[in-house]
């Protein structure tokens, strides 16, 4: 068995409780047992690996070759099938790594001429045009965001659908990707919390650093009553309305399910229409899983939530609800879009319409 092959079974046996039988297993058998909750529905889930025959014929339609890792990936384990999602299992359930589950090999590629797809209505909207045709999708959140394969030369990209993809890969293969994560489970870096969702410490830990860096509002307080010698506040002046202020628009007629998604939140649950954008890739896998983890998974849907998980406003207690995937898919580039061409940066502050 081949250095590729095992790591890939290493990480398979570590990340999705599947019994190992090759020789010398045992020590890494016993870590697997202690560490890992091997009765996740979501490892139940999976699918049967596929052979190679099986794989050439169902990615045949794609413009190139399916990378070797992730073909061996196939050939391991397979993912989970939509058709396991009958409308009673939630996201959290499917989860293998926090946030994300593995999308079986059919429904990648349909996943896949999906982005492709939206990408080709760009022209027709304010949509960037932001999925390389290159990539292809191998773990997905069920809210937008996916993990990447680059099928030119193997790297792994997170691609989350209202924030830009980084200039560097997020792993140098997937087989890294496999074996860190694996790696968490073995160490309790990734753990669940009391609502049984999993989620990572070293995560966690970053969001809880950049809070810690961040100005409140009563250390701004603080400081207004020291500048005026003590008197507190001054005497609040009526603002007038800032028209500088971007203000978000989402084309309806193409997108009916996400508009009504935000106009009821806003009207209905008083969700608030002044947001502020964070670009930490850290807050916003937190936020879209705490919006849409309960959330029940249906086939051809994908979870929206409002405030936007790239908001500050974003998280638990956000509206969220199924809309069809091509909405959510084009939703995701609209946002990223306005983001860049308002120069909306991390701590930007934008206006959400409604009517």
């Amino acid at each position: 068995m081949g250095y590729l092959t095992v790591l890939v079974a290493f990480a398979s046996c570590a990340i999705f409780a599947v019994h190992c039988t090759w020789a010398g297993n045992k020590d890494l058998s016993q870590i697997i047992s202690k560490n890992l909750a091997r009765n996740r529905l979501s490892a139940k889930l999976l699918e049967s690996p596929l052979n190679e025959s099986a794989i050439d014929a169902i990615t045949d339609s794609l413009p190139f070759d399916l990378p070797k890792s992730v073909k061996q990936f196939y050939l391991t384990i397979n993912g989970i099938a939509d058709a396991s999602f009958n409308g009673t299992l939630t996201l959290k359930e499917t989860w293998i790594i926090p946030g994300y589950y593995i999308l079986s090999l059919q429904d990648a590629v349909e996943t896949y001429n999906q982005l492709v797809e939206s990408n080709k209505m760009a022209d027709d909207t304010e949509q960037e045009n932001r999925y390389n045709p290159d990539w292809f999708p191998v773990f997905a959140s069920g809210a937008g965001d996916y993990y990447i394969v680059d099928s030119k030369d193997g790297t792994v990209y997170l691609f989350m659908k209202d924030v830009d993809t980084p200039d560097k890969p997020d792993y140098a293969s997937l087989e890294d990707m496999l074996k860190d994560h694996a790696e968490d489970w073995s160490r309790g870096l990734i753990r669940e919390d009391k609502e049984n969702m999993i989620y990572s410490v070293r995560e966690k830990r970053q969001i809880e650093l950049e809070e810690s860096q961040e100005v409140s509002p009563e250390y701004r307080q603080k400081r207004r009553v020291a500048r005026h010698g003590g008197r507190g506040r001054r005497p609040t002046r009526r603002r007038r309305p800032n028209h500088r202020t971007p203000i978000l628009r989402f084309p309806c007629q193409l997108m009916p399910a996400i508009c009504n998604n935000i106009y009821t939140a806003i009207r209905v649950n008083r969700k608030p229409t002044s947001l502020t954008r964070t670009t930490n890739r850290s807050r916003i896998n937190a936020n879209r899983r705490a919006a849409c983890g309960h959330v029940v998974r249906r086939p051809g849907f994908s979870c929206d939530e409002y405030p936007f998980a790239s908001t500050l406003q974003g998280g638990r207690g956000s509206r969220a609800v199924l809309v069809p995937a091509r909405e959510n898919n084009r939703q995701g580039g609209i946002l990223a879009g306005f983001y860049r061409r308002n120069n909306i940066k991390n701590g930007g502050r934008y206006r959400q319409a409604y009517s």
